[in-house]
Parts: C-alpha cells; sequence; structure tokens
C-alpha cells in the first residue's frame, strides 16, 4: 500500500511514522510505502492518478467530492484546522477588521475558504481586502510587502520567531469558523475493492497517532534523520514547537482519533459555497458515500452462516440486535459527550467573558476569559449573584423594553473581584427554558478601546492646538518684521558711539528672541522645517536657563553644572530650547514640593561599540546635556514606556503624554540619542547627546551685522500687511532702490498694465486676500515676462505651501521676520544672478 502524504516530511505525519516504526502496519498485515510530498506530487491528484493508494490532504478532498470526484475520506486526524492568519505583531493588526484596506497572501483552496467565512461572518467588506496568491515566503510578510499571510500554526510562528520578528495570530476558530485538518483519504475504487485494508490502515494509523503524541521527543529523533529533513534547515527546536501546537488540533483527550462529524463535513460545504470557493454539486446525492463506513465485518459473517447451526440462528440474530443496539446508543452517548466537551472548548477558549446565570441570577457557569475579566476564578464565582460583577443587570434588562426571547447587546459598566469598575459591552441572550441556564452573557472589555479613543480625540486637539500656533505665529511675524526692521533703519542713522544705539540693539536682540519664541511655535504645530546653524552649546544651556527661571516657579532652584571646554553644535537651537524646557518641566512635576533642578553639560567620546551608543548611530564626539531633578522618581515597569507618545504617569488633565515623545523625536532627527536613569524617591536624571559641530559660531550680534549693497533697479512690492509694506519700501528706497507697492493681488495686476516694462523684480507674500495669491500672481507675470525675477515672503515657513499651495520648487523664500541685512543680501544675489540656495531662511 502506498500512502502520498501531504507535504515534505516534518511532525505533521508523525502518527504514519509511529505507525510505520512501531509495526502498527505490520500488525495489521500491511506493508505501506509512506511518499514525501512537495510542490509537484499534490496528494489529490496522485491518489486519482493510481499513483498513490491513499492520501493526507485537507478541506480540499471536500471541495474535490463536490466538483464529482470519487474521493472517499477515512478518517480526519486534526479536529481543527491548522490554517490561520498571521502578520506581524508591530503591524497592529489584532482583529479581522484590521486587515480593510491591508494585502493578505492566500492558498486557493482552504486556507482562502476560512478566511472568506471569517470576513463574512464578521461583516466585513470583501472588496476593500486585497488578496494576493500564496508563495508560501516569509519575506514577503518581514519585509512589510504584505499585511498578512494565510499560514499553518504548527510552522510559520515558529519560523517568524527563529528569524527575530514576533508574529500575531488570528485563529478562525474565534470567529465562528472551524474546519478539518489533515484528513486520510482515498478512491472510492480503491476503498470497495480493498474494504479489509482499508479499515485495517485506518486502525494502524489511530494507533500510530496515539503513540506519536505520547512519545513526542522519540518521533522528533527519529524525524530527523529522514531524507531532506535537516537539509531544509528543520531543527529540533522546531519539531518540538509544531508537535506542541498539534495538540489541541487533534484533541486526542476530547474525541476519538480519526472522529468524523457528516454535518460538520456538510457545514464547511455550505462555507464553500458561501464564499464561492466551490460550485454547487451536480448530484443532490453527492455527499453519500463520501464519509467510508466499515463494512468487512457483515462480510465476514455472511462467510460463516453457511457453516452455522441452524438452530442458533434466531439467537444469533437476537444477540446481533443486542450488540447493534447497545452499540448505536453508545455511540450516540459519546458524540453527546464530544459535542458537550467540544462546546465547552470552544467556550473555554473563547476572548470574551462566558457567563451563565439561572433563574435566581446566580452565576452557574464562569469561563476563563471572564476569569481574567473580573479577577476571580471560576469556583469562587460560581453561586454568587451576578450583581455583585455586572450591578443593575436585571433592571437594565428590564427597562430595555425589548422583548425578553431576543438578543440584546449594550454597554454596561461592570466591576471587578477588587471592586474597580471598568467599561464593558454585554451580549445577552435568553436559553429555552428547562435548562439550567437561563440567560447567557459574553462580555467584552472596552477599557481599551475607550483609552484608544481619548487619544483620538487628545491628537485631535493637539493638532487643533497646532493649527492655532502657526496661525498666531504668522501674524506675529508680521509684527516682528515691522518691529526689527525699524529698529534695523533706526540703527543705520546712528553712530556706534551713540547712547541710543545700545537701546536700538537691545529692541533687535529682543526681536530676535521673539522670532525664536515663534519660531517654537511653528515647529510645535509642524509648519517649520528644520533649521540648523552652529552655536555654542554651554551659551545656549546658560542663555534658556535664564528664561526657565521665570517659568519654572519660586520653589525650584536651578543649578548648572558646565564643562570648561567651548563646544559647538550645528542644530535648530529653537527646538533645542524645546528639549530642555521638556525635560525640565517633567523634572519640575516630579518635584511637587520643590526641590533642585541640575542641568549639567559634558562633551564626551563614544566610539565604535561603546556600550551607552544605541545601534545604528554614528560614534564621534556628542555634547551631553543632563537635566536631573531630586522628585519622586519612576517606577521600574514604567521607564521602557516612557517615550511613547500619549504615555503619561500624571494624573487626568495634568499631562498629554507628548513632551518626552517629543524629546525623543527632536534628539533622534539630530542623529543623538536620550537615556533616563532613576530611582523611586531619589529623583530621575535625563540625558540627551547631540553630535559635536567642530565649526565655531558665527557671531550675529547686532553691532557685527553688515548691510548688503543696495541698486538702482526696480522693484515691485506685493503686500497685504501695510506695516510690513512701509517698512520694506522704506529699506529697499534707502538703499537706492525704485519701489512700486500694492497692497494685495488685484491691485498688483492693474499696477502692472501700466509698469511692466519698468519691474526687474518682484517681492510678493504668498497668501494674501482678494482671491490672488503670491503664487498666483507670480505666474500670470511671469507668464508675461519670462525674465521676471521674484522672491516669496510670508510669515508662514516654506515647508507648509510645498505641495498644498504651488509654490515652486526651485523658488526664492524669505520667512518673515527677515532681518534688513537678509533681505538686501538675497535681493541683490537674485538680480545679480548670483542666489545659490531656492530656500532662503533667516539665522
Amino acid at each position: 500500500m502506498t500512502v502520498q502524504l501531504k507535504w515534505h516530511h516534518q511532525f505533521q505525519f508523525a502518527g504514519y511514522y509511529a505507525a510505520q516504526k512501531q509495526g502498527f502496519f505490520t500488525d495489521e498485515g500491511l506493508e505501506v510505502n509512506l511518499i514525501e510530498g512537495g510542490v509537484d506530487r499534490p496528494p489529490l491528484e496522485t491518489v486519482l492518478s493510481g499513483r498513490a493508494d491513499l492520501g493526507v490532504s485537507d478541506a480540499d478532498v471536500l471541495q474535490a467530492r463536490m466538483k464529482g470526484v470519487p474521493i472517499v475520506v477515512l478518517a480526519s486526524i486534526f479536529q481543527h484546522s491548522p490554517y490561520i492568519l498571521m502578520s506581524r505583531r508591530d503591524s497592529g493588526i489584532r482583529v479581522p477588521a484590521d486587515l480593510i484596506d491591508r494585502t493578505i497572501m492566500v492558498s486557493s483552496d482552504q486556507g482562502a475558504a476560512q478566511n472568506l467565512a471569517i470576513f463574512k461572518n464578521e461583516g466585513l467588506p470583501i472588496d476593500r481586502i486585497r488578496f494576493v496568491s500564496h508563495t508560501w515566503n516569509l519575506d514577503s510578510l518581514i519585509s512589510g510587502e504584505i499585511d498578512a499571510i494565510s499560514a499553518y500554526i504548527t510552522a510559520e510562528p515558529s519560523q517568524m520567531l527563529a528569524r527575530g520578528i514576533e508574529p500575531q495570530v488570528i485563529k478562525a476558530s474565534d470567529y465562528g469558523v472551524d474546519f478539518y485538518g489533515d484528513t486520510l483519504f482515498t478512491r472510492e475504487e480503491y476503498a470497495k475493492n480493498h474494504p479489509q485494508k482499508v479499515a485495517a490502515m485506518i486502525r494502524a494509523t489511530r494507533r500510530g497517532w496515539q503513540y506519536a503524541m505520547a512519545n513526542r521527543e522519540e518521533l522528533i529523533a527519529h524525524i530527523l534523520t529522514l531524507s531532506g529533513v535537516r537539509e531544509r534547515g528543520i531543527t529540533h527546536e522546531n519539531l518540538r514547537y509544531e508537535a506542541d501546537a498539534m495538540d489541541p488540533l487533534i484533541c486526542a483527550d476530547l474525541v476519538e482519533i480519526g472522529h468524523m462529524n457528516p454535518d460538520r463535513w456538510l457545514r464547511m460545504s455550505q462555507a464553500f459555497l458561501d464564499t464561492g470557493v466551490a460550485p454547487h454539486p451536480s448530484n443532490h446525492d453527492w455527499f453519500q458515500g463520501f464519509l467510508y463506513e466499515e463494512t468487512s465485518e457483515s462480510r465476514d459473517l455472511k462467510a460463516i452462516l453457511p457453516f452455522l447451526v441452524a438452530a442458533t440462528g434466531l439467537a444469533l440474530a437476537a444477540l446481533l440486535w443486542s450488540l447493534t443496539l447497545r452499540r448505536q446508543v453508545e455511540q450516540r452517548t459519546r458524540e453527546i459527550q464530544r459535542g458537550n466537551e467540544l462546546r465547552k472548548h470552544l467556550i473555554e477558549s473563547a476572548l470574551d467573558g462566558v457567563i451563565g446565570i439561572n433563574r435566581d441570577d446566580n452565576v452557574v457557569y464562569w469561563n476563563g476569559s471572564a476569569a481574567k475579566l473580573f479577577n476571580i476564578d471560576e469556583k469562587n464565582a460560581l453561586g454568587f449573584p451576578v450583581a455583585r460583577f455586572i450591578p443593575g443587570l436585571r433592571k437594565r434588562l428590564k427597562d430595555s423594553g425589548n422583548s425578553p426571547d431576543e438578543h440584546r447587546r449594550f454597554v454596561f459598566e461592570a466591576k471587578r473581584n477588587d471592586g474597580s469598575a471598568f467599561p464593558v459591552e454585554l451580549s445577552v441572550s435568553k436559553l429555552a427554558p428547562g435548562l439550567d441556564v437561563t440567560l447567557n452573557l459574553f462580555v467584552r472589555d472596552l477599557t481599551e478601546q475607550r483609552r484608544l479613543e481619548e487619544q483620538l480625540r487628545q491628537s485631535q486637539k493637539m493638532q487643533a492646538i497646532g493649527q492655532l500656533a502657526g496661525g498666531v505665529a504668522h501674524d506675529f511675524n508680521n509684527l516682528l518684521t515691522v518691529i526689527r526692521g525699524n529698529a534695523g533703519l533706526v540703527a543705520e542713522e546712528l553712530e556706534e558711539e551713540d547712547e541710543a544705539r545700545h537701546s536700538i540693539d537691545e529692541i533687535i536682540s529682543a526681536g530676535d528672541r521673539a522670532a525664536s519664541l515663534t519660531s517654537q511655535l511653528l515647529a510645535f504645530s509642524r509648519q517649520r522645517p528644520l533649521q540648523r546653524a552652529v552655536f555654542e552649546g554651554n551659551k545656549a544651556v546658560v542663555n534658556f536657563s535664564r528664561m526657565l527661571e521665570r517659568l519654572i516657579g519660586e520653589d525650584v532652584t536651578i543649578e548648572l553644572q558646565l564643562c570648561d571646554d567651548s563646544v559647538f553644535l550645528n542644530a535648530d537651537q529653537a527646538m533645542f530650547d524645546q528639549v530642555l524646557l521638556n525635560l525640565a518641566v517633567n523634572g519640575r512635576d516630579a518635584m511637587p514640593r520643590g526641590g533642585t533642578l541640575t542641568l549639567t553639560t559634558s562633551r564626551i567620546e563614544a566610539g565604535p561599540g561603546s556600550p551607552e551608543l544605541p545601534s545604528g548611530t554614528a560614534p564621534g564626539e556628542y555634547f551631553r546635556i543632563e537635566v536631573a531633578d531630586d522628585g519622586e522618581g519612576i517606577a521600574p515597569e514604567h521607564i521602557s514606556r516612557l517615550f511613547e507618545p500619549f504615555f503619561t504617569t500624571k494624573g487626568v488633565g495634568k499631562g498629554t503624554g507628548l513632551g518626552l515623545a517629543t524629546v525623543f523625536g527632536i534628539v533622534e532627527q539630530h542623529q543623538g540619542w536620550v537615556s533616563v536613569e532613576s530611582r523611586q524617591g531619589e529623583g530621575s536624571r535625563f540625558a540627551v547627546s547631540f553630535p559635536v559641530c567642530n565649526e565655531p559660531a558665527l557671531d550675529a550680534s547686532p553691532s557685527h551685522r553688515h548691510l548688503a549693497p543696495g541698486g538702482s533697479e526696480t522693484i515691485f512690492l506685493v503686500e497685504d500687511e501695510s506695516m510690513v509694506r512701509h517698512f520694506a519700501r522704506r529699506l529697499l528706497v534707502r538703499h537706492g532702490y525704485r519701489v512700486i507697492e500694492a497692497h494685495n493681488g488685484l491691485h498688483a495686476l492693474d499696477l502692472w498694465e501700466k509698469h511692466a516694462g519698468e519691474i526687474d523684480l518682484l517681492l510678493t507674500d504668498v497668501v494674501m486676500p482678494g482671491g490672488v495669491a503670491g503664487t498666483d500672481l507670480a505666474r500670470l507675470l511671469t507668464e508675461a515676462r519670462p525674465d521676471l525675477k521674484v522672491i516669496f515672503t510670508s510669515g508662514y515657513a516654506a515647508d507648509i505651501f510645498r505641495g498644498e499651495i504651488d509654490l515652486p520648487s526651485e523658488a526664492a523664500f524669505i520667512s518673515k521676520p527677515y532681518p534688513s541685512e537678509e533681505l538686501l543680501r538675497i535681493l541683490r544675489q537674485i538680480l545679480d544672478d548670483s542666489f545659490e540656495s531656492a530656500l532662503a531662511l533667516p539665522s
């Protein structure tokens, strides 16, 4: 007898190896040749062609039978299908609904039917899930090319773990879909012509599987000696994982190995029809004879009957009738027991809590999920009134106004064993009269869902605040342009030694600091690109500490411990200040009764292989700033989550959970890293490390600023903010330029008709009222005069316009508030065709 296995040698076929190795086939008078499967040897095709007598396959034998193929199933070894949906744990896919608008790689037979049945049961839109053909190659999933695959729970999860990737599994049985798995089958012709061999094969196979599951290590060692196993990279650990994963599939402790239920096969066929995987059978009797029925005993009786004494005929018939009846009763009893055990198994494996209550509203059933949910095991929960865990349930059911026979679902507040309340979704069903259980409750914890909803609301709130911050910064930048610009004009008229010059320089410096604040607002609203500049680290910390003294509170003392070296950084100073501010505020909040906040700087060398250098961070010199408090400290279990967005240990309304996440993002964006040390009751120390820059910072103090040379060209100035327009006109005229000014785009188009031939350069705001934006104006004018030079300006940063407003990528842009010398320099470069950068921003 030749048996075609479904796939390559592995523990999935251990029962057949055991029957051969232990002589169970020989005991039954069989000589069995086990053939390894593969892509080129599909079991169905091999058996139907006569190249094998029996085969091991799965639910595709049912599909074949529905199509009229003469297949007979002998024994279902796997009571549950090994097929699962598998994704990466970090993909965020936890339930079938998470697969909407995702790509899944599925096999075309049993896997496809199961998956489609899951989506149908969950009411998901199939047209919003992308299906691709299965390659059985994990690289597509690991690389993120696809989002999930149809897999074997006995194999692919362990392969993912071996490659360092945590898998996430969705089981079909958790969503009301449960097919048979590996099944022994043959052709109708073979079963009819060799009934004794087939019956013997079934008996030997059952013995083999019983032995294999009881002696796993012995079978694992045997499988490792089979041809091609080690060559495919299969290890002892892989086979052990597979063997353990098969326990709940075979269910040897619940049902007889190989057990088959006709009704279950019919339900599977209906799933094939519902999902379109198989056609409607053309023969209405297609199922008749699909499940093998042993007939060898009756044949033996017919051979013996002629030799029996006639006088014992009636007694034998009565005895046979009695035995048959007894056997039928025993078989039916076993089926009922198995059905009850299976139902209990399904309920116990449910993700939701399942509670049964009697007519007195006392708990009479309590599954494992309910025990976890309410933190009390079944033994201690049974007999208690359900009101202890779900107060007011009976009143809520009465007030709902529905018929008591209706299925009801609503949100409720439940209580754990310790009295703490938590939100749940209840699904309540009334059962038929006469049962011990009158009401059945499915309880789903909504705590995580509520937390995610709150995070979404918080995120939307932060987005609205960000938009508001961006708008405020835009208007403030217009005012700063006027303040700094006019102060600069006054400074030009004063000598260095003039007493008023110092006051003017103070105004300009204050304007610079105000510009830095608006820059932080824009950074907060994510409407400002990274603006690097070289500055001295210790000096930046000192300047920040002066501002911090006014913000942090009188009960907190600030101490500075600065290194002796002058260390320069090439970083965004506004974001640098934001990092220090977030860490300082975090330290202050950890000291509700006051304390000391210490800022320490140092220059460190992080060489290759340094234990403190994170993976992927370049070795070299770093400037480290440590912010330490002597407050309450952080619990050890919270350390690993500190930099997660929305994670906070502060009370409700006292923190957004974004501060440290922002710190982490900014420092990482600058190719640095963040570390933290903390002990409860002893305070915390956060350290941020920025790469050192070997170039000295440029001195940008007012006394060292030099204006660019002027010119005599004609500048077309278009600006809707009158104060900004008047300042820019005065500046340009003072340096020799001729200026034609317009207060919006429409006004500019009118003036263009009169002065088109005179204008050398257009200087325009981007966003203006009147229906004609600066970008529209520039496009219209350059279409008429392709040689016209253009500079854009705005209180927003350039990045907010790229792609949203049609601002050309090569356009010259200067953001407000711009220093006088910056505007004059860029203006001169554009006119002289020496402009080097498409994006001009003041330092």
